[in-house]
């Protein structure tokens, strides 16, 4: 279709530009706080009954960064005994 100025809309060209750096703007988000936004949305799919997903979610958040995320190790072993 054409817009009051007589050109054709074209949605493509409205949408923002990403750029070389991606989704995450000007920095990727690190593997802590990777392994921090896994673990919260484990937490978010156990809470909303989603066991299964929770745990995959805790294991991926474990591998990321199995150092510094004992949190995860915890709240998986919890699920995995009951």
């Amino acid at each position: 279709g054409e817009n009051a100025g007589g050109t054709r809309w074209r949605p493509w060209r409205q949408r923002p530009r990403l750029g070389c750096r991606g989704f995450w703007g000007a920095k990727a988000p690190g593997q802590s706080e990777r392994a921090q936004l896994l673990y919260t949305m484990a937490l978010t799919a156990v809470k909303q009954g989603d066991v299964e997903i929770g745990k995959g979610l805790l294991r991926d958040a474990i591998e990321t960064h199995p150092q510094h995320f004992e949190e995860a190790v915890r709240s998986l072993r919890a699920l995995e005994t009951t």
